[in-house]
């Protein structure tokens, strides 16, 4: 019985579809992918940690909740500090960067 609860615990959530279907999903979305991000960092895999802030913040911020995105992108920071010399460090932000370029939600004067 008990290995049936974990096993319908462990099922995996769609967070791409969370993220489209309102700001109540997205906000839930938010904490799912702060929490695995979070997990991944405690385990020390800190390249899928920051695969998933840097995904969770782009699919946000595409679908223009920006507070929940910009939440994903302080994580992302605080990861990035963390790990400032790492490679994986590197490669999220590059991936982040070509999807938001700087500057791409700065108004012309």
């Amino acid at each position: 019985m008990q290995a049936r609860r974990k096993a319908a615990a462990k099922k995996e959530v769609n967070l791409d579809s969370l993220v489209q279907s309102g700001a109540a999903g997205a906000y839930e979305a938010l904490q799912l992918y702060r929490s695995r991000a979070l997990k991944l960092n405690a385990k020390d895999e800190f390249g899928a940690a920051l695969s998933t802030c840097a995904g969770g913040a782009t699919a946000l911020l595409k679908f223009k909740y920006n507070s929940e995105g910009s939440e994903l992108c302080n994580l992302l920071l605080d990861f990035v500090t963390e790990y400032v010399n790492h490679v994986q460090c590197l490669r999220a932000i590059y991936l982040f960067y070509s999807i938001f370029p700087i500057g791409c939600c700065i108004a012309n004067p």
